[in-house]
């Protein structure tokens, strides 16, 4: 009994064996294994998944977003008059950084006769449509009533004895409002009287209704005030949009290539005028 007592130890007595260490050693390296695969995906970050129904919602939102974009353009709604605002204040006016704009204060022929406007009157080749007449340019793209303001020291610098004007439509078309065109007309119209220029205000062209939608009738409004004005104030007014436009289209198409600039036959209409530079 005393030595089956003594064979007998405890378990603390025991020694391990290479078995068992193996054993212990691989039960530690698993359940550090699982201990690092379990953090690993605690950690790893949501994924968003890439559904047909997503695609199709964000489809829906890029083609509202570009409809929208231009529907507020055409009607000139929200937000359309606070872009261009922002725009104003922020961006300002490129006139100065205008290439043609430096052309006119850099040369400055003596002329009879000078055309004031935007592209529709820088697009013309006035001296080959006038050969017997000296006629100075000053139209520039893009330009409107509020930048005719700001270089009129290169429209007066030509020293001419008329000044034919036709401007406003990119007024319109950037949201100014008619009493904005129209009291800054008047003052150029005051400008060049002051200089002792004769004035013939040509009525602003009309664009096409296809293009132009509503608008065209803010542009003949404009025109009844620039008419009822020069009328007033006994100075030549040459409507023409009687032959290059219609009540129910605006512009003709025959006369344009995009419904708001003219082609060649467009510019034979506008000089057929009587008082053209010609025969001013």
């Amino acid at each position: 009994m005393l030595c089956s007592r003594a064979s007998r130890a405890s378990p603390g007595d025991r020694k391990p064996t290479a078995t068992s260490l193996a054993a212990e050693l691989n039960l530690i390296r698993s359940r550090k294994a699982q201990h690092s695969t379990a953090g690993s995906i605690a950690m790893e970050p949501r994924r968003t998944t890439f559904t047909p129904r997503f695609a199709i919602t964000l489809l829906f939102v890029a083609v509202v977003s570009y409809f929208w974009g231009g529907f507020t353009v055409y009607k000139q709604i929200f937000p359309y008059r606070q872009i261009q605002n922002l725009k104003n204040k922020y961006v300002g006016d490129s006139l100065t950084s205008s290439p043609r704009y430096t052309m006119f204060q850099t040369f400055s022929p003596t002329s009879d006769v000078v055309m004031v406007g935007d592209s529709l009157t820088a697009d013309a080749p006035w001296n080959e449509i006038f050969p017997k007449v000296q006629i100075a340019n000053r139209g520039i793209g893009g330009d409107t009533t509020d930048n005719i303001l700001l270089r009129m020291d290169t429209i007066l610098s030509v020293t001419p004895k008329k000044a034919l004007i036709m401007v406003g439509i990119n007024d319109i078309r950037r949201g100014a409002s008619l009493d904005t065109v129209f009291q800054n007309y008047r003052e150029i119209v005051k400008r060049l009287q002051q200089a002792g220029v004769t004035v013939i205000i040509q009525s602003t062209l009309e664009c096409s209704k296809d293009v132009c939608g509503d608008r065209i009738y803010q542009v003949r409004d404009l025109n009844k005030q620039l008419e009822a004005f020069a009328k007033r104030n006994n100075i030549a007014f040459l409507d023409i949009n009687a032959d290059l436009s219609s009540p129910s289209d605006g512009l003709l198409s025959k006369y344009s290539y995009d419904g708001i600039h003219l082609l060649g036959s467009g510019y034979v209409k506008w000089s057929e005028k009587r008082d053209c530079p010609g025969r001013c």
